[in-house]
């Protein structure tokens, strides 16, 4: 798909952007259970504009990519984790936004955020840099838009949700030897 993430993009999140955005990227989380992928302030895109992560709740409406088209749809399942000595791959994008997103934590198009590299596309946007830093939040969140993609609207571009389907919670695992060699 061409870029959720351009200038025209319906939710205002092209463009300068919303700086330090988030997500998680490695450890287990409190109970043992593998932590979800985004920090409390990761911009989503919504109708009324970016809004941060952890101020969504089920219903709130958001941008996915639904049956071909970016549509707007309500939340389906919201997680929220704590988490502990957790990293992250800290993607800064070409339109300003620095996003925190787990490594294992998808793409829209079937990478990992781990896979990015500067010099590569993200849903039309360009990664300026990514690297692997300590995760500075106690919880982690994700959402699981109600479309056919399950994908949403982070800092401009399209990313997957680690929701939905049976084992995808598990695409933020990083056993906790891995996450500290990171």
């Amino acid at each position: 798909m061409a870029g959720a993430g351009g200038a025209g993009f319906p939710g205002g999140a092209g463009g300068a952007g919303t700086a330090g955005t988030t997500g998680t990227a490695g450890t287990m989380g409190m109970a043992g259970i593998p932590g979800v992928c985004a920090a409390p302030d990761t911009p989503i895109g919504t109708p009324e504009g970016d809004r941060p992560i952890a101020s969504l709740k089920v219903g709130d409406l958001v941008y996915s990519l639904d049956h071909g088209q970016l549509r707007v749809v309500p939340i389906r399942e919201i997680r929220r984790m704590a988490v502990l000595h957790h990293h992250v791959m800290q993607v800064r994008l070409s339109n300003g936004v620095e996003l925190d997103i787990s490594a294992p934590h998808p793409t829209a198009d079937g990478r990992s955020f781990g896979q990015l590299r500067a010099g590569d596309m993200l849903d039309g946007v360009g990664v300026v840099s990514a690297r692997s830093v300590p995760y500075d939040y106690a919880f982690t969140y994700d959402i699981l838009p109600d479309s056919e993609t399950g994908t949403y609207v982070a800092g401009g571009a399209l990313i997957g949700s680690t929701l939905g389907a049976p084992g995808e919670e598990e695409a933020c695992f990083v056993p906790p030897r891995a996450a500290s060699a990171q």
